[in-house]
């Protein structure tokens, strides 16, 4: 990684570690710049942030030249500290509280997407206190089908029936306030988008949502933001996909809206998932069922189980032992897996392994909970591991949180 070598990590850090890799971030965010800028004349990237906090990996994304979009007051000053200008923000979430509102009011040119009624009640109320023009755009649910591959519920609490009316009440809404200006057309109903097929037949809905904007309003929206949503860069790419494919299918069917418009795309999981490795070592073997749990110091208190997580483990080391199925679990008194069914060669305790896929809705949710918590690195080509957070944070956390004096340094033992 980055010309550094894992057991080397693991001995100057310990176990666990979780090593992000800023350059692969900005190898990313260029990739989706690519892929639709190809396709597209006018192109925006913005920076899920959600999916990942640290300072290297936000910048690394700036310098890349993407945006940031933000879901909250705290992600919204994270871009701030981190130099994201005020233009280049997405402002998205739902039931914004009042600190919200202002600081998002204040960054003049950011667009503001609105979901609920309360959000468009709130943001108005903030636009015309403060005295500023503020851009919108509204959040839509298309008509499509509903059982395509990795897309949200169409009941999920997320936006607006297109056929229902009330996405084009908001719209009217937003349009007659005097401080809002509508931009913008917003859809966003995946999570880990693989298809680009049925990615194609969710693009086709939103561009019959801007035709039908055109015919009814004589509305044009200056920007289609169509989210992000989709899968691992270097899982989409293994199995063949890669992301010009997503960018094919929508040059297909946003060609359908009859007047230009500037494209926005909001990737996360793509740009940070493959950008990170946890190392960890194996601590107990346990035969069971036909298969071996691995029994790893890299927990399910930052390898969050969400749905669908996929964390890929692979021997550091090469072996030429015996090649058995495994499943990756963690020490705590819960049956939770990190990876089922993988093939991996035979380990004692101590191997060290790397667990590909870890940097995306993992230490954003990760907490301090049973298992030491990771070390965690940013580490560039030909320069020294950054330290992000070490284990004295750790610890000074659980007593903030806890009220407990704890040492949850990291295990250097082989």
């Amino acid at each position: 990684m980055a010309g550094r070598d894992a057991e080397e990590l693991l001995a100057e850090f310990g176990s666990p570690l979780m090593v992000f890799l800023p350059d692969r971030v900005e190898d990313n965010v260029r990739s989706v710049s690519e892929a639709f800028g190809s396709r597209f004349p006018d192109v925006s990237v913005h920076y899920a942030v959600k999916c990942c906090y640290y300072d290297p990996v936000v910048r690394a994304a700036l310098r890349a030249e993407a945006g940031i979009e933000v879901m909250s007051n705290l992600e919204l000053q994270i871009a701030e500290l981190t130099g994201c200008a005020p233009e280049r923000l997405v402002i998205n979430g739902l039931g914004r509280d009042e600190a919200y509102v202002q600081r998002g009011v204040r960054a003049a040119g950011s667009l503001h997407v609105l979901d609920t009624w309360d959000d468009f009640t709130a943001v108005a109320r903030g636009a015309t206190n403060a005295q500023q023009m503020v851009d919108v755009a509204v959040r839509v649910v298309p008509q499509m089908p509903g059982d395509l591959d990795n897309a949200m519920p169409l009941d999920s609490k997320l936006g607006n029936d297109a056929g229902s009316g009330e996405f084009w009440r908001l719209c009217d809404a937003v349009a007659e306030h005097p401080w809002l200006t509508l931009r913008g057309l917003h859809g966003h109903q995946f999570t880990r988008a693989s298809s680009p097929a049925d990615y194609g037949r969710f693009l086709a809905g939103l561009a019959a949502v801007a035709c039908e904007a055109v015919t009814r309003k004589n509305l044009r929206f200056d920007v289609i933001d169509i989210g992000g949503g989709f899968d691992t860069r270097s899982k989409l790419e293994a199995n063949g996909t890669p992301l010009s494919a997503f960018a094919d299918v929508a040059a297909k069917e946003l060609a359908a809206i009859p007047y230009p418009f500037r494209l926005i795309v909001e990737p996360g999981r793509y740009v940070a998932a493959d950008a990170a490795v946890g190392l960890t070592r194996v601590r107990a073997r346990k035969e069971r069922k036909g298969f071996t749990w691995q029994v790893v110091d890299l927990a399910t208190n930052t390898l969050i189980p969400v749905p669908g997580a996929e964390y890929i483990p692979i021997s550091v080391r090469s072996s030429e032992g015996e090649v058995k199925t495994s499943r990756l679990g963690d020490g705590t008194c819960a049956p939770s897996v990190i990876c089922n069914d993988i093939s991996l060669p035979e380990t004692v305790a101590g191997t060290p392994l790397a667990i590909l896929h870890c940097g995306a809705y993992t230490t954003v949710f990760a907490h301090i909970w049973g298992p030491r918590p990771p070390v965690v690195l940013a580490l560039r080509d030909n320069e020294d591991p950054e330290v992000l957070t070490d284990p004295r944070a750790f610890s000074e956390a659980a007593r903030a949180v806890y009220g407990y004096e704890l040492d949850l340094g990291p295990d250097h033992s082989p």
